[in-house]
């Protein structure tokens, strides 16, 4: 069964975002064990984490987070990366945008309201059109071709919105984003893991990784005000 740890607490500067308390994110079906994989994540309420100005990813990305939904009555987004974004625009439904200025692939997730569950994501640029895969909990559910594409322009990026509108309500953590098709086996694979779990492989090609899970300076350093990029240097600011 998946659920939060019963003891949330927020604490310090971060007590409008950041929540800790070994969080339950996961349940090995095969070994039958419940694993934390996280020590706290991210919670928005009306909030964003800003990741700046971002241009395009390239002709391949994959984006991955673990989320729990309070509602999603705002069309909650997940993550906003240049000019792409995943967003819930209800409790089982989830958008996919190549490029927010065009069309939309849309998967049907079992009602989230309540509950983890992980988001894969995979967008291929195939000529004109962008070749798009949904997975819940590492099930692929949704197969579709938009004719829209990532563009280069840059555009602001952030975690928690869409610039400053389509706020997510509930919590985000172990946010992953590649410029690469991760294939299913790897998307179940990065699911069972934070950063310090991936393998070399699993690296490949990622572009950033948020834990989501302790309060930092906007550069990543150890402070107040900002979330680590523990892959590089896309760190984001509290806002």
């Amino acid at each position: 069964m998946l659920g939060l740890g019963s003891n949330l607490t927020k604490g310090g500067a971060g007590a409008k975002t950041i929540v800790t308390d070994s969080l339950v994110l996961k349940h090995n079906y095969t070994g039958g064990a419940v694993q934390p994989l996280s020590d706290g994540a991210a919670y928005f309420v009306g909030q964003e984490i800003d990741l700046g100005s971002k241009s395009g990813l390239g002709s391949s990305t994959t984006i991955t987070a673990w989320v729990w939904a309070k509602d999603v009555t705002s069309n909650g987004a997940i993550i906003t990366f240049g000019d792409t974004m995943v967003r819930f625009n209800s409790s089982t439904s989830l958008k996919v945008f190549p490029d927010v200025g065009g069309g939309a692939s849309t998967g049907t997730f079992n009602d989230i309201i309540g509950r983890w569950v992980h988001v894969g994501v995979t967008m291929t640029i195939n000529g004109s059109n962008c070749d798009v895969l949904i997975y819940e909990d590492g099930a692929l559910i949704r197969a579709e071709t938009e004719t829209s594409v990532p563009s280069t322009d840059s555009r602001v990026s952030s975690i928690g919105s869409y610039v400053g509108n389509s706020f997510w309500s509930g919590y985000i953590c172990n946010v992953g984003l590649w410029n690469a098709t991760l294939s299913q086996a790897q998307i179940k694979s990065i699911m069972n893991k934070n950063y310090a779990g991936l393998s070399d492989s699993e690296k490949t090609d990622l572009v950033s990784w948020w834990n989501l899970d302790e309060e930092t300076a906007t550069d990543g350093t150890a402070g107040t005000g900002g979330v680590k990029d523990y892959h590089s240097t896309n760190h984001g600011t509290l806002s």
